[in-house]
């Protein structure tokens, strides 16, 4: 069994990560539809994604190009079909 202090840090740890995932909850509801879709097709099509070579970590907002560049593939995505749809599709390619 474990310590009292190892119980103790590991619950620090496990509400750390509850609060980092409600502050990534809180920041997905607050993006437009559009911009929803673009973090998808953000996620399921840069292959540099979590490295130095991608463009759209760097970026601190929806003005900078990889994120103008994702925003327009969803616009494009979103003139042609529903988000119901789109989402649907999304997953579909991601695998879920």
């Amino acid at each position: 069994m474990a310590t009292q202090d190892e119980l103790n840090e590991d619950l620090a740890k496990a509400e750390e990560a509850l609060a980092q995932a409600k502050a990534a909850v809180q920041a997905r509801q607050a993006l437009t539809e559009e911009q929803a879709l673009a973090v998808d097709l953000h996620e399921m099509q840069c292959h540099f994604k979590g490295s130095m070579d991608c463009g759209w970590g760097w970026e601190q907002d929806w003005k900078g190009h990889e994120h103008k560049e994702y925003l327009r593939k969803a616009e494009k995505m979103l003139a042609v079909t529903d988000i119901a749809t789109a989402r649907k599709i999304v997953r579909i390619y991601r695998g879920f």
